[in-house]
């Protein structure tokens, strides 16, 4: 997210919107990926030589479940994103897309669970205790 600095002004701007899931750069991964935009609305200003994003932003992304292996869709967010960059006064333009990334990557449950209530895997025959129940003994 590009923000174009001569229009910030000590009062807060706001910016709404979407950027392409890619600049999430989770092309290679796996376990992790995304479902479709991040999406942002912040408010940014400008105060001396210092700008100040803050707002809410989220994307959904798609998790392996660490019991049983089965994707599942979660709306990661935060909403408290909060970022300053220092600008110099010949700045025309603040790139905020590093910050968002990194704050919906922050975002990411340690270790994704489709749900609390799943079973997981048999670790003898490998069925998923989700779907039925297998006959091997504890």
């Amino acid at each position: 997210m590009i923000v174009d600095i001569p229009r910030l002004k000590e009062e807060p701007t706001a910016f709404e919107g979407e950027e392409l899931p890619e600049i999430l750069e989770l092309d290679g991964e796996r376990d992790i990926r995304a479902l479709g935009p991040v999406r942002y609305d912040l408010n940014v200003c400008l105060l001396g030589h210092e700008a100040i994003a803050r707002g809410k932003v989220s994307a959904d992304i798609e998790f392996t479940c660490v019991r049983c292996a089965e994707r599942f869709p979660k709306t990661v967010s935060d909403n408290a994103f909060l970022c300053d960059h220092e600008v110099a006064d010949t700045d025309e333009q603040l790139d905020l897309t590093g910050d968002i990334r990194e704050s919906i990557i922050l975002a990411f449950p340690p270790n994704p669970l489709c749900g609390v209530e799943c079973k997981g895997l048999c670790s003898q025959c490998g069925a998923n205790l989700n779907e039925r129940s297998c006959s091997c003994k504890p």
